[in-house]
């Protein structure tokens, strides 16, 4: 039996305490990249000399990339994100949910921090995409 495994009904929702405190939905991904999640190392593993192993869990950061085209109206809300660290010297953390609705998934982000932001798209042929990075405390699954 075939399955969709389709990224384009996506649905992203972003919370910036302090900044954006109602929800706003993220739109106008870039070409071919809507986010990309980096590996974690969630267990610290040692070996003795005698070849006995041992292993703990370990909380990590999770970082998170998204990507949107350079005229996407998301990008106005890392913008402003970003200049309120920038005038208060200080972060402002945000939640999200992502939703894949094609898979029945979603994943509830909380404790998010801005840790890459790229103020201006490439210019060449035709403005390129802009990512923005966002290193979470905890990401959880859900079904829906």
């Amino acid at each position: 039996m075939a399955k969709s495994i389709t990224s384009a009904n996506a649905v992203i929702m972003f919370a910036i305490s302090g900044i954006f405190d109602t929800p706003q939905q993220l739109q106008e991904f870039a070409a071919d990249d809507i986010f990309t999640s980096e590996d974690i190392q969630s267990t610290e593993v040692q070996m003795g000399v005698d070849g006995a192993m041992a292993a703990g869990f370990v909380n990590m950061p999770i970082p998170q990339t998204f990507a949107f085209l350079a005229s996407s109206v998301s990008c106005p809300l890392f913008d402003t994100w970003w200049s309120n660290n920038k005038l208060n010297q200080d972060v402002f953390f945000a939640n999200a949910t992502v939703q894949l609705p094609s898979i029945g998934k979603k994943w509830s982000c909380t404790g998010g921090t801005l840790t890459r932001f790229k103020p201006t798209p490439d210019a060449q042929r035709v403005l390129g995409p802009r990512r923005f990075t966002v290193v979470w405390e905890k990401i959880l699954p859900q079904n829906i």
